[in-house]
């Protein structure tokens, strides 16, 4: 049982608070964040409110969602790694502090 808890409180995937995750990390899973939200609202939409069928309701939403999710980065600056978001509904680049 120990050789279990010992295991347990070890496997903590380096996510023990939010300064060990790094600039990228955080980008990807904004990323994919953003973009499973957007394809589920869209599936749902699109299934409910037009005539499609069979796989192209999710290949629909899987376009419209790639094309309307905020797209994040991180860049290395001078003043250090920086994140940034770029979104179709917002003008320009915005810095994500």
């Amino acid at each position: 049982m120990t050789s279990f808890l010992y295991w347990h409180k070890s496997f903590t995937f380096g996510l023990q608070n939010d300064t060990s995750m790094s600039k990228k990390a955080k980008a990807f899973l904004y990323n994919l964040l953003g973009f499973a939200i957007l394809f589920v609202v869209f599936r749902y939409l699109i299934a409910h409110y037009t005539g499609l069928i069979g796989i192209w309701i999710p290949l629909t939403a899987f376009m419209v969602g790639t094309l309307t999710a905020p797209k994040f980065q991180a860049i290395q600056t001078p003043d250090g790694e920086k994140l940034f978001m770029r979104w179709i509904v917002i003008k320009g680049v915005k810095e994500i502090k």
